[in-house]
């Protein structure tokens, strides 16, 4: 296999750019508008020079983090609700945070990969950049071989030295090779687990064992294998040219500009300088001056940016929150700004969970798959809690109290309501009433 050539390929691939581009629009350097030049062309060297007087303000807009971040803590944010959980912590450290990690980078990129390795006899996982892995499937489908490349330092006589490293995963093994001026050179063949049994300090034994498959789990973002970024792209970058350009003309045009008939001067310069110096301007006969300032079409702008951000939330399938806002919104009408974003996240949820069925497996087969997650739904809570005080007496207050907004604990709420009624009752202090005696009676 030619490791190099392949490697070459994959950077090559659109899939690796949209990689590149997820995590850079995520961080809010959006490559389109940070990479932009403004050009001349140059008569005398018959080429395009970059201009330097010309303003060239980057205003890379900050969309996509929303888009992602929005989806991912949605569905992830209030955490893995299941009975296997502490098993899924001793695999991942922290299950909650290691999915919203893994998603994000699902969102972003498409995809995202969990390695999983021994440390000290535990089974593990950690999550690998994807721009780092090349995977290899069978006629099947079935993921038959992993390439992952990186750089990797080393101190070699007292100065770091950069190391190109590439692993190719397989089912049985791992093969760790390296560049060396500028080829790939196979360094070694192990399997994937060796365990060394020392004795008094020295090895003494050593044990070599497979894992059976290719260590590698993927995290699809959805069923189609895009992210969240292939949709929106353009629209977010026509809207950091149109708001970086309206930036460039306001720069541009803050000075007014002259017509001037029969100048009585050499040169431009000439006149510049002698109106900044004496404000006044030499002219011939019949001559004259007059001073434009340039108009810039806001009106026209903002309605552009204003409809390409409703595109962006709308192609995402996202919710713009600042729609949300205000207390007159009824749940009705929140639920219904939300059925995108469910439809978005119910393929997102199913993704996730496969990937959670393959971690369960890797702890133990015999384990049932048991995942629930509570979406972070925004609510209008003063209607719910109106319409919760409405049933008072129509259901049991059990029910009731199940279904408060404010209320975590229904067992617990029942017995903090018993208790503040008996305090009530003792603070009115009422005295005992004696029974009246008639004359007669005893």
């Amino acid at each position: 296999m030619d490791i190099k050539k392949r490697i070459q390929m994959f950077r090559e691939s659109m899939d690796y750019k949209m990689y590149i581009w997820g995590e850079e629009y995520y961080r809010g350097n959006n490559t389109l508008i940070c990479e932009r030049q403004k050009y001349y062309y140059d008569t005398t060297y018959q080429k395009q020079m970059c201009d330097p007087y010309k303003a060239n303000h980057k205003l890379p807009s900050g969309f996509f983090k929303k888009i992602v971040d929005q989806k991912v803590q949605y569905l992830l944010g209030n955490g893995l609700f299941s009975e296997h959980k502490d098993k899924l912590n001793d695999l991942t450290g922290d299950i909650d945070e290691y999915l919203i990690d893994l998603g994000t980078t699902a969102s972003k990129k498409s995809l995202a990969w969990s390695h999983l390795f021994i440390d000290d006899g535990n089974k593990k996982v950690f999550q690998v950049p994807t721009e780092q892995i090349i995977a290899i499937y069978n006629s099947k489908g079935e993921l038959a071989l992993v390439i992952r490349f990186y750089i990797t330092t080393e101190v070699m006589d007292g100065e770091f030295i950069e190391l190109h490293m590439a692993e190719i995963w397989d089912a049985e093994t791992v093969e760790t090779w390296i560049k060396v001026e500028d080829k790939y050179q196979r360094e070694s063949v192990e399997p994937h687990v060796i365990k060394s049994v020392n004795f008094n300090g020295a090895t003494v034994e050593q044990e070599s064992n497979a894992f059976g498959y290719v260590p590698y789990i993927p995290l699809y973002n959805n069923k189609e294998h895009d992210s969240d970024l292939k949709n929106i792209i353009d629209f977010i970058d026509i809207y950091d040219i149109t708001n970086s350009d309206f930036a460039n003309n306001i720069d541009d045009m803050q000075d007014a500009y002259y017509i001037i008939k029969n100048f009585q001067g050499q040169d431009l310069e000439e006149f510049l300088s002698q109106l900044k110096k004496d404000k006044v301007v030499q002219v011939g006969e019949d001559g004259d001056v007059d001073s434009k300032q340039m108009v810039i079409p806001t009106e026209a702008r903002t309605k552009f940016l204003d409809m390409t951000h409703k595109n962006i939330f709308e192609f995402s399938m996202s919710v713009d929150t600042k729609n949300a806002s205000g207390g007159s919104l009824t749940n009705v009408a929140i639920k219904s700004m939300y059925a995108d974003l469910d439809l978005k996240t119910d393929q997102f949820e199913m993704q996730v969970k496969k990937h959670l069925n393959k971690l369960l497996w890797i702890i133990d087969p015999n384990l049932e798959p048991d995942w629930t997650f509570e979406r972070s739904l925004i609510i209008n809570e003063a209607e719910l809690l109106k319409a919760n005080v409405g049933q008072k007496g129509s259901i049991s207050e059990k029910t009731r109290l199940d279904n408060h907004a404010w209320v975590q604990d229904t067992e617990e709420e029942m017995e903090l309501m018993e208790k503040e009624q008996e305090e009530m009752l003792d603070s009115m202090n009422f005295e005992p009433i004696e029974p009246e005696v008639k004359e007669g009676e005893k």
